[in-house]
């Protein structure tokens, strides 16, 4: 009884390596049949993914690093957009200011030479 109730306990735990193994050659390409096989090329599969992730992880916070300076860059162009149409608007109310002034000027002038004429 108790070596038949081993020879059960075997048989499954062969049975859920099996299938266990199956699995791994479902989820591995091109895998062969054979246990061993199966087993080497799914630890040469799983290195390969890493080894991308690894490559994707650095990518990924190299583009990180660039979207991030591009941020920068595009924040400092909004800012001097800003600053160069604030100044442009103050450059054309001095320039208007400055024209209001000289019309002034030239409407004094005429009276000033007068003054000066009769002094």
């Amino acid at each position: 009884m108790r070596r038949d109730n081993h020879k059960e306990v075997e048989r499954r735990r062969r049975e859920t390596i099996n299938e266990g193994i199956n699995e791994i050659a479902k989820a591995v390409p091109n895998c062969d049949k054979n246990k061993g096989s199966i087993l080497r090329q799914a630890v040469k599969y799983i290195q390969t993914i890493l080894a991308e992730n690894e490559r994707l992880a650095a990518e990924k916070e190299l583009l990180d690093a660039t979207r991030a300076e591009m941020n920068g860059y595009i924040l400092e162009k909004s800012v001097s957009e800003a600053t160069f149409e604030g100044l442009s608007k103050e450059h054309e109310r001095l320039k208007k200011e400055y024209e209001d002034l000289r019309k002034k000027m030239d409407e004094l002038e005429p009276h000033a030479a007068k003054k000066q004429r009769t002094e």
